[in-house]
């Protein structure tokens, strides 16, 4: 085994930013102390026995990479976070979401309004809806971030940082980044009643717009993860206490759509796929 420092200003940067900067490309791992806290230190493993000359060396190639990452990391941080998350919302309208589904920025209007129909559905109050439609609206914003430009895998952990940074509170932070999950097999679920309503609005808003333009899973072909969605929208209505049928959700969903954008019957497909 070997350790290093790294340099203790990079202790700044989210924990999940040092962990995905040290495990991409050179499979290390990081520290934290009993309470949790970010250490300023690493481990790495070694396939072979090594004199203290050669480990010495090799953490100091460790450590010298390392910090070049983390620079960057420190940069992409410092600059995401002088633009406000709503202000980069707009630029999504730059990002094709799907060709005959529209823009990024489509998909966002699309997943705002989903998600404002079901906060009446669950039954939250004017302040849970209110949060709702804030955690909804900023949803995406991230992707035009340069963190997430980097680290893809970060989209809506970096969007729940940013949020806390621009002032929102910490539900609407949670919802945007529980938005996403589950991920796969075996991931957390969205917690929160706000942050189930954006969960499902965004893999309904997913699956009815690919599924409805024609572009159906065949075989073992899945290249937009529609079976991945299905099986978390499910996991999200068997796994939480929302008592809501599965088939009012797809007709609220479909009827979110403009009209002949999708298939006339994609609703009562998507129930018999599901």
């Amino acid at each position: 085994g070997l350790s290093a420092p790294f340099d203790a200003q990079f202790v700044k940067l989210p924990l999940e930013v040092l962990a995905v900067s040290m495990a991409r490309k050179q499979r290390i791992f990081g520290l934290v102390d009993k309470k949790g806290e970010v250490l300023p230190k690493f481990l790495a493993i070694a396939d072979r026995q090594m004199n203290e000359k050669e480990k010495k060396l090799i953490s100091g190639n460790y450590e010298n990479i390392l910090h070049a990452k983390l620079q960057d990391s420190l940069f992409f941080y410092r600059e995401d976070m002088k633009i406000p998350l709503a202000k980069k919302r707009e630029e999504l309208k730059s990002l094709i979401f799907l060709k005959k589904a529209g823009s990024m920025l489509e998909k966002s209007q699309r997943l705002e309004t989903l998600s404002k129909s079901f906060g009446k559905s669950f039954g939250l109050n004017p302040d849970q809806r209110q949060a709702l439609e804030k955690a909804a609206h900023l949803s995406k914003a991230d992707l035009l971030t340069q963190m997430v430009g980097e680290f893809p895998e970060l989209q809506g952990v970096m969007g729940r940082y940013y949020a806390l940074h621009d002032g929102e509170n910490a539900d609407v932070a949670e919802a945007i980044e529980a938005h996403y999950h589950p991920r796969f097999a075996g991931d957390s679920l969205p917690k929160s009643k706000l942050a189930c309503a954006v969960a499902l609005a965004d893999k309904l808003e997913t699956l009815l717009g690919i599924y409805g333009i024609g572009q159906v899973p065949t075989g073992d072909k899945d290249p937009f993860g529609l079976r991945r969605h299905a099986l978390g929208v499910l996991r999200i209505l068997i796994e939480t206490p929302l008592d809501i049928p599965l088939p009012l959700l797809l007709k609220i969903a479909a009827e979110n759509f403009p009209a002949g954008m999708l298939s006339a019957t994609v609703a009562k497909d998507m129930e018999s796929f599901m």
